[in-house]
């Protein structure tokens, strides 16, 4: 699971699922506050990374920027392969 995080979602994900925690968990959205932590950079520097290159409180992204993206994309992967896999285990019964 992304981050340290051990969810209600994360544990429907390993015994059972329904609609709406299938939607959840197919749209659930990566955070700057786990993007922050993953890259070991405060919320604050994330947030304003992401602002336009000339706006105003606009930093650089922090070096490392692409490791930290790598390693949320891979377990947002592996999430969404382990709720595939649920769905096509219990799709007769759902």
């Amino acid at each position: 699971m992304i981050g340290s995080r051990c969810t209600r979602q994360h544990l429907l994900l390993t015994f059972a699922m329904d609609f709406r925690t299938a939607v959840n968990v197919l749209g659930r959205q990566v955070t700057t506050a786990e993007i922050a932590e993953a890259a070991g950079m405060s919320h604050s520097t994330i947030r304003q990374a992401r602002l336009q290159e000339g706006a105003p409180g606009y930093r650089t992204p922090p070096k490392g920027w692409h490791a930290a993206i790598i390693k949320l994309a891979e377990e947002r992967r592996d999430e969404l392969d382990r709720l595939v896999e649920i769905l096509k285990r219990g799709s007769t019964q759902l």
